[in-house]
């Protein structure tokens, strides 16, 4: 039973960094260095616990908030780089959840990858679609991704207390991933309709 639930705490956990993988990591980390609700001492990942990490995971989170601040200005972001955080994190900290109870951590670390990678191409297109529709109002720009970085915060930490809540913010991203890919293909489609 414990590695099922640390299952859906990897799944969580990864779901929340590929929403946005900036201060989630860090509650995370503060979380497992307090022991409140895992606790990574002992493992392999006991390092997700170190000091220098938490100072590293708050770098993220303020250069997070300054690539948040430039998107609202209409400049360049770091999608590929945030893509690329949020897979090596979920992939860290899945596997790190599993090695808690479980020398099978590689299932972790595979579910977090794959759950991370979810959450990402579920919201990137909301977050962008807004970004270039509010383009110039730096202000209404930052409310989305702002949003978004609260849902990931407060998936995650409901992921280390509740781990079945995991499986209903599973369901939540597939939804949304399969309605963004819907209504891509209606905006596809009505575009080739428009080219005729």
């Amino acid at each position: 039973m414990d590695t099922t639930f640390d299952i859906l705490q990897a799944i969580g956990l990864g779901l929340a960094f590929g929403l946005r993988p900036a201060f989630a990591p860090l509650v995370v980390a503060i979380c497992a260095a307090a022991n409140l609700a895992v606790d990574f001492e002992g493992t392999p990942f006991d390092f997700l616990e170190n000091p220098i990490v938490l100072i590293v995971l708050a770098v993220i989170a303020v250069v997070s908030v300054v690539d948040a601040l430039r998107a609202g200005k209409g400049k360049a972001t770091f999608d590929l780089g945030w893509l690329l955080v949020a897979l090596v994190l979920g992939g860290l900290f899945g596997a790190g959840s599993v090695a808690e109870h479980s020398d099978t951590w590689v299932i972790g670390a595979v579910v977090g990858v794959v759950a991370a990678a979810l959450g990402y191409f579920a919201t990137f297109p909301l977050v962008s679609g807004a970004r270039k529709r509010l383009q110039g109002e730096a202000e209404a720009s930052l409310i989305l991704p702002a949003i978004v970085e609260l849902v990931a915060v407060v998936t995650a930490f409901l992921s280390l207390l509740l781990p079945p809540l995991a499986a209903i913010a599973l369901i939540a991203v597939l939804v949304l991933l399969v309605r963004g890919r819907k209504t891509a293909g209606e905006s596809y489609a009505g575009l080739r309709t428009l080219n005729k």
